[in-house]
């Protein structure tokens, strides 16, 4: 990403403000020009509490990094960031319905939550100096909101609205500043440049990418041995900006598919559902999981198996031997063996399957060292 983007960034017009980084401004307290002013037609944001605390503490997040692989461990985990009490996720049942509202563990604040999104899903960001980390984020603020669909206050920004009044990632992420500001003004002359650093940060695909990392893996556990991958997501963003309310809702639906006793994920047989919403209160630093909800059975996670207790003649088995392999379709199944390294083969799984997700990251990974 870090290469692509200098690529593209090298016959830039757009200059790099120093002095923004060194004067010593109240951005939780600014008129509605400052950003036009200080920062448009720059390539880098605010350097705000939040951007702070994310160069701040990237060292101390390479160190435990350092003691899960030694532990071969997650740097992250579903529990963490949410509370879940013992009887939320049954283990070991094949078939089975959760419908849950999950609280934000304290454990995990909103400021680390959204560090851990860029640390898991882009680290190389973070070692680069710092001017360039905000050259990037701005960068990369702009491409995701770019080509993502949201809602503020009902009112839609899509990628024709951003490609019409925009030409690069830069511009893109200065109009979606500008716009997020100008709701905000409405209900206070002052504005808070923090919050609008945490509103486009989150506006990242990195936190659909960790959130539904931290899922799949939770999913995992309780199917153990079986695995499992969203097929085919749906998802949108609600802002809310009013005089009781800075938040962000994030909406996402998908089939899942399963492996059935070891065997590979077919995608002509998704045999689970999950929908969440992950709220977000800016104003108060708190998230939770308004909804989450999963359904899944194994036994339906392949063609029908024919059991010993039909009457068939043994050429007629065979036949239907036969059949069954060609009706997996073994070019389009994933052998489970393929999800192993790391947690989940994703961006290569969905290309596989013929996921809607454009190729990512790599999923969080379980910090294990190659053998």
């Amino acid at each position: 990403m870090t290469n692509k983007y200098r690529k593209k960034n090298k016959n830039k017009s757009l200059k790099t403000n120093t002095n923004l980084t060194k004067k010593s401004f109240d951005l939780n307290n600014v008129s509605i020009k400052f950003y036009s002013l200080k920062y448009k037609n720059t390539n880098i944001i605010p350097k705000t509490q939040i951007i702070n605390y994310m160069i701040s503490n990237f060292n101390d997040f390479l160190n435990y990094k350092n003691l899960c692989d030694a532990l071969d461990t997650y740097s992250l985990n579903f529990d963490e960031c949410f509370v879940i009490q013992p009887d939320d996720f049954p283990i070991g049942l094949r078939k089975n319905d959760i419908n849950l509202t999950l609280k934000m563990n304290p454990k995990t604040s909103l400021d680390k939550l959204i560090a851990y999104c860029f640390y898991i899903k882009q680290p190389d960001i973070f070692k680069h100096q710092q001017n360039q980390i905000l050259e990037i984020l701005k960068y990369q603020i702009g491409k995701d909101v770019g080509r993502d669909e949201r809602n503020i206050n009902g009112k839609l920004y899509n990628q024709n609205y951003y490609q019409k009044n925009s030409k690069d990632n830069y511009q893109i992420a200065d109009l979606y500043y500008q716009n997020i500001i100008d709701y905000l003004y409405k209900i206070n002359k002052n504005i808070n440049l923090n919050n609008v650093n945490k509103i486009a940060l989150l506006s990242c695909q990195n936190v659909y990418g960790l959130i539904t990392d931290l899922i799949t893996i939770q999913i995992n556990k309780i199917l153990e041995p079986e695995l499992n991958t969203v097929f085919r997501p749906n998802k949108f963003i609600n802002i809310e900006i009013n005089p009781n309310e800075l938040s962000m809702e994030f909406n996402f639906k998908s089939q899942l598919l399963i492996t059935r006793d070891g065997g590979g994920l077919d995608p002509e047989y998704p045999c689970g559902n999950i929908e969440f919403i992950f709220f977000v209160d800016i104003l108060n630093n708190v998230y939770e999981l308004k909804k989450f909800y999963i359904d899944y059975d194994i036994d339906k996670c392949g063609p029908d198996i024919v059991t010993s207790n039909e009457s068939q003649s043994e050429s007629q088995n065979k036949n239907l031997d036969t059949s069954f392999k060609l009706n997996l379709k073994p070019q389009i199944v994933v052998p489970a063996a393929a999800l192993t390294a790391g947690i989940i083969a994703t961006p290569i799984l969905l290309t596989t399957l013929g996921g809607k997700i454009k190729k990512r990251n790599k999923t969080i990974k379980k910090h294990k060292k190659n053998k």
